[in-house]
């Protein structure tokens, strides 16, 4: 299976009912469960497929608050899916927090909209955060 199309059943799994967490929390809904489950099944496929999972948030709170949160999320996304008996070799996670919104946040139909994961392709060089001088 090609890059694109992993991408493409990952994004379907979640287009019914999106990856979920208790509110200002890392856990991810029970009700969202069933979409981790699927999403392995996908990924079983899409092994050699090199991807990130991405975590983003509305823009209430503090923005440093936000971008904590939405690596966490992330990373409690990807921890699930190794729970359920994946192995994770080629996924990375990263916290965009409130960067890159995909709706209005004055609105709370823009700020859900903009509280979600994504999976993408994992960029083949990332430039480091941090430079040694």
């Amino acid at each position: 299976m090609d890059s694109s199309l992993c991408l493409q059943l990952l994004d379907e799994t979640q287009r019914p009912q999106k990856i979920t967490f208790e509110p200002s929390s890392v856990r991810i809904r029970s009700d969202a469960l069933d979409n981790i489950d699927k999403m392995v099944e996908v990924l079983k496929n899409c092994q050699h497929v090199p991807l990130e999972i991405a975590g983003h948030t509305d823009s209430q709170g503090q923005e440093e608050m936000n971008q904590t949160l939405s690596q966490l999320r992330a990373q409690a996304v990807l921890d699930a899916i190794i729970e359920a008996g994946f192995v994770a070799g080629k996924i990375t996670t990263i916290g965009l927090g409130e960067s890159q919104p995909i709706a209005d946040n004055a609105t709370e139909e823009g700020r859900e909209k903009n509280r979600r994961i994504e999976f993408r392709l994992r960029p083949s060089s990332r430039p480091s955060q941090f430079s040694i001088q």
